[in-house]
């Protein structure tokens, strides 16, 4: 027993810590987040006298079980795949039994989270196929969006859809149970997947997924890291890329303008286009339930529709966060394009980069955010969220939209971008304005919105203005990172 865990630790170290030391800094920002997020909410409670033990801490054990699944699907798993490779398998024989002793408790251990925190047994299956689906499309396995799809719209969809005999089967104890080795048998399966033995089935399995990965972890959230990689993407963020970022390219090439070149040089990655998959299924997906709302009349399904509607809006308002992220990353990925740039005159004049770089990033950040917040209110409006949801998820958009203008504008000839004390520096500025809010609201008698949305517009501001005037006064951006 001792041996394993000893294991354990060694492959998490390998897989997770000594891999990517930044996502390990990042977590540590999102636990300080959650939990400056716990203690207000414990605060407000008391205040309100509305204090209940037993809700605190399945509070605690669900977002305390958030940040575990997120470090081990977005840190963990990726390296752990790697560490998988044919040689390893035979020079070190245990290391992929401990690998798949280690994925099955985690997906056992976060299942059961999700059974304690919200109380039933029922949210055991669909926690599972969550958690097996979204591994399975970091390792590039683009038929495990079924499994995370069919996760998440099953309760608010087609559960009440169902004639009412199928929902009592499926909802009885013995309906559980069954779902719940089925899962077990799925997420077997993608044990296999994720982790072949070895072999020359394994050597071709384990150089695609490398190269999946590798994609994956390079292109973040919106696409690729260049265009050739982006050709291997497929998909609709794939086209989207290919087809308007292409043209982009094409039109300032013709057009020599050293303002434009200077955002080519961090690739298709910060170009709006890559936007446009995920907004556009984001349009597409809320149409297609309000077009299943319309020939639906059962009310108990659109109360279920509406609160699962309330909280993927509130989701939604939240990936503003992450607007400002790929041009920190970026800036450190392509330092060897910038350095090309540099040599041909399409830079243009060195004194000026920095001033270009920065109206190219604020412009460039402000249509995505203004995309992001509109498809947000656009899919609260398609999901018949009224004006009250419409002022809720605006201001939410702007508090996010703050935080991410912190990283925009800074010296990345230095060490500019995102950092810890900045992350967590924004984490107190945002906790300070919505106490203040809730101060307001509690003085005056008004809703909480309006003030959060003016002091979020205002901190943006200031923190834009800052920015700017730093990023003129330093070194020349390009390559970034050079006096670090």
């Amino acid at each position: 027993m001792i041996a394993a865990f000893d294991d354990y630790r060694r492959i998490v170290r390998v897989a997770a810590i000594q891999r990517d030391p930044r996502s390990l800094k990042f977590m540590a920002v999102l636990a300080a987040l959650f939990g400056l997020a716990l203690a207000a909410g414990t605060i407000f409670a008391v205040w309100r006298h509305t204090l209940n033990l037993v809700v605190l801490a399945r509070a605690t054990v669900g977002l305390a079980g958030f940040w575990l699944a997120i470090i081990w699907m977005a840190c963990y798993m990726p390296g752990s795949i790697l560490m998988n490779s044919a040689s390893n398998a035979r020079l070190l024989p245990r290391q992929r039994r401990r690998l798949l002793e280690m994925a099955a408790a985690v997906w056992l251990i976060g299942a059961l989270i999700a059974a304690v925190v919200l109380g039933t047994w029922s949210v055991v299956p669909l926690a599972g196929l969550y958690l097996i689906g979204a591994p399975l499309m970091m390792a590039g396995q683009r038929q495990a969006v079924a499994l995370v799809f069919v996760a998440g719209a099953w309760p608010s969809l087609f559960t009440h859809g169902l004639p009412s005999a199928w929902v009592a089967a499926i909802t009885s104890p013995a309906g559980l149970w069954a779902a719940t080795v089925l899962v077990a048998a799925i997420g077997a399966r993608a044990l296999c997947t994720l982790y072949p033995g070895g072999g020359d089935a394994h050597l071709d399995q384990y150089g695609k997924q490398v190269k999946r990965i590798e994609l994956y972890t390079s292109r973040g959230a919106g696409g690729a890291s260049n265009l050739n990689d982006v050709h291997d993407v497929g998909g609709v963020t794939g086209w989207s890329i290919r087809r308007a970022y292409a043209f982009a390219l094409h039109r300032d090439c013709r057009r020599a303008e050293p303002s434009a070149m200077l955002m080519h040089a961090l690739g298709p990655v910060v170009h709006w286009s890559a936007w446009i998959g995920a907004l556009g299924m984001s349009l597409l997906i809320a149409t297609g339930v309000r077009v299943f709302l319309a020939v639906n009349t059962d009310s108990h399904l659109h109360a279920n529709v509406d609160a699962a509607a309330s909280a993927a809006s509130g989701v939604m308002a939240m990936l503003v966060l992450f607007g400002t992220a790929q041009y920190g990353q970026q800036m450190r990925r392509t330092r060897g394009e910038q350095s090309l740039l540099r040599l041909t005159p399409l830079a243009g004049d060195a004194a000026r980069l920095n001033r270009r770089l920065a109206g190219q990033l604020l412009r460039r950040w402000l249509q995505v955010w203004l995309a992001q917040a509109a498809v947000v209110l656009l899919v609260t409006l398609l999901l018949g969220g009224d004006g009250a949801a419409l002022l809720r998820q605006f201001s939410l958009c702007c508090l996010a939209g703050q935080v991410a203008a912190v990283g925009l504008l800074d010296d990345y000839a230095g060490e500019g971008g995102w950092n810890l004390m900045r992350a967590l520096r924004a984490a107190v500025v945002v906790a300070i304005e919505v106490a203040i809010a809730v101060g307001l609201d509690w003085v005056l008698g008004t809703t909480v919105w309006p003030w959060i949305i003016a002091m979020a517009l205002g901190g943006a501001v200031f923190q834009l203005r800052r920015g700017w005037g730093a990023m003129l006064a330093a070194p020349s951006a390009f390559p970034a990172g050079r006096l670090a």
